[in-house]
């Protein structure tokens, strides 16, 4: 039996790419532009290249493609679970969704970062220790699993999610977003306190 089946790449030749982001370089772009009076293609290409990209028009499919993305997950139910506790019953109505924690960096750091405060990692003088964000992003793709839900019945609302999930024997999410918008007590406190 085979587990959920991928629909999103498990690299993409485009990292996650939001809008904010390409206005950044645009305005890198425009303002280069305003000074030397180059064109603005120039410009464009030029600071694409110092961001990794092979050209502009890199950076709008990376764009594309993130946007792509945010599309389906605003349009469902999405959640991180634990691989080792994946089966192929457990996620029988889910489809992999390998860069969803990439979509929702800022939710899963915060939600680490909640998870370490209950395990005492704040603690200064105890064996264990934060993780650095590089730490998390190594962990957080090899530890769990994204998930969208597509099966026959209605998504739940926002209060019922873990309910919904136990009733229909699916897995416990560590971190879940209902229409784009997380779920996580821990996380949304953390936005609310100190974002």
């Amino acid at each position: 039996m085979k587990l959920a089946e991928p629909t999103f790449p498990k690299t993409s030749a485009f990292p996650i790419f939001t809008d904010a982001e390409v206005r950044s370089l645009q305005n890198v772009a425009f303002l280069r532009q305003r000074s030397s009076q180059r064109p603005m293609d120039d410009c464009l290409d030029e600071v694409a290249k110092e961001s990794g990209f092979r050209s502009w028009l890199d950076v709008q499919r990376a764009q594309s493609f993130t946007r792509q993305l945010e599309v389906k997950m605003e349009g469902g139910l999405c959640m991180l679970v634990e691989r080792a506790q994946v089966t192929p019953e457990k996620i029988r109505h889910f489809q992999q969704m390998p860069l969803l924690w990439e979509l929702r960096k800022r939710d899963v750091v915060l939600w680490w970062r909640s998870v370490e405060d209950r395990r005492g990692c704040h603690l200064a003088g105890g064996e264990l220790r934060r993780k650095s964000r590089r730490e998390i992003y190594v962990d957080v793709p090899r530890d769990y699993m994204g998930l969208r839900y597509v099966g026959p019945d209605p998504l739940p609302s926002p209060d019922n999610v873990l309910l919904w999930t136990q009733e229909r024997g699916y897995l416990y999410p560590e971190i879940a977003w209902l229409r784009g918008k997380c779920l996580n007590p821990e996380v949304l406190y953390f936005i609310e306190e100190y974002a």
